[in-house]
């Protein structure tokens, strides 16, 4: 029997009328949970506070070298912000007022990494007109102040400025990466190219500083993600410095290359005349089953879309989800918040680069 959505009986309800009644009480319940947020948020703003209390408003700058870089923070902040939350006896609902708090519980981490990236900078914005100088400073603060540290003072990368001068760019060379190095070269002044008969000796030229640059190719439309080349990347510990695509006139396959630094580099897209996007990639090991999702929900809230995901092979006696992701930053996307999140949240994280797509005539 199909339903009537406006029944014409006058001593009866009809649906539509019955859904508007319910649409009206759920509004009130909106309302007041609007205000609660409101004070929630302002609860987190008071932690934020109380967490960066001890630094000077006269020295911001030294914010992250006081808090984000204290090695025993990253745990101190996830015991701090893990909350039971107390439930009445008298909830019908237990199970799923639990699972809401619990999810509510999680989201303040991330107003609060959010909140934490921009304590000492709080008129900062990331739009597309504006990432010059700017976005230069921070992005290489948090880089710096958020990675992982292999002693107490010192991060296990250097972070460099995007445009670098001189640098002799390794690759094995055919009609196509021709292409792409003289796309890069674009970017970069002064280059000189370096051809190699392997793509292991392209990576270990760069790797023991023959070179200041390689080109790999990473994916292309027909295979998908290269791993084979991707292994290089991590074997020889290489960071994406820019990303450009080429198309075989032959087949219409179309490669992504990348080109390949020792250092995270932040790109300086107000010297860039001709690019696209900026991505943001990383590796992630998660132990928790819900981690993942939790990652992506944070990069949503930030503002950052994910545009790939794959899972990298482990033992199978082992725990740990370990993931390989590439974010779009988008227009608005807030990149200092995710580096923050995934410093003081996730803890095992590997950045692969922040990097530039650049477009180029072929």
């Amino acid at each position: 029997m199909p339903i009537r959505w406006d029944d014409a009986n006058p001593k009866t309800i009809s649906l539509k009328e019955k859904m508007q009644i319910i649409d009206i009480n759920l509004n009130r319940i909106d309302q007041t949970e609007g205000r609660m947020l409101e004070r929630r948020h302002a609860h987190l703003m008071e932690c934020v506070h109380a967490l960066v209390g001890d630094v000077s408003d006269e020295y911001p700058e030294q914010l992250f070298a006081h808090i984000l870089r204290d090695e025993h923070f990253p745990a101190l902040f996830r015991e701090l912000t893990r909350r039971t939350i107390p439930l009445s006896d008298k909830l019908l609902l237990q199970d799923e007022v639990s699972d809401y708090f619990a999810d509510l519980c999680k989201r303040d981490r991330v107003v609060l990494c959010k909140y934490l990236a921009h304590a000492a900078d709080r008129g900062y914005r990331v739009t597309k007109h504006e990432r010059g100088a700017a976005w230069t400073r921070l992005l290489r603060d948090m880089v710096r102040n958020t990675y992982q540290m292999t002693d107490e003072s010192e991060p296990d990368i250097d972070v460099k400025p995007g445009r670098v001068m001189g640098d002799k760019i390794a690759y094995l060379r055919n009609t196509y990466t021709d292409i792409a190095y003289n796309c890069f070269a674009e970017c970069l002044q002064h280059t000189t190219a370096t051809y190699y008969s392997d793509f292991p000796g392209v990576c270990e030229a760069l790797f023991y500083a023959h070179v200041s640059a390689c080109i790999l190719p990473m994916e292309n439309s027909s295979d998908g993600k290269l791993l084979r080349f991707y292994s290089l990347l991590d074997k020889y510990d290489l960071r994406i410095a820019y990303v450009c695509n080429v198309t075989a006139e032959d087949t219409d396959v179309t490669t992504r290359y990348a080109l390949l630094q020792r250092d995270i580099s932040i790109p300086r897209l107000d010297l860039l005349e001709h690019w696209t996007r900026i991505f943001m990639e990383c590796r992630v090991v998660i132990s928790d089953r819900d981690g993942l999702s939790e990652v992506l929900h944070a990069a949503s809230v930030y503002g950052l879309h994910v545009v790939g995901v794959d899972s990298v092979p482990v033992g199978y006696d082992d725990d740990d989800r370990i993931y390989d992701l590439i974010f779009d930053v988008g227009e608005d996307g807030d990149l200092a918040a995710m580096l923050v999140y995934l410093h003081l949240v996730i803890g095992q994280f590997k950045l692969f680069g922040i990097y530039p797509e650049l477009l180029f005539d072929a």
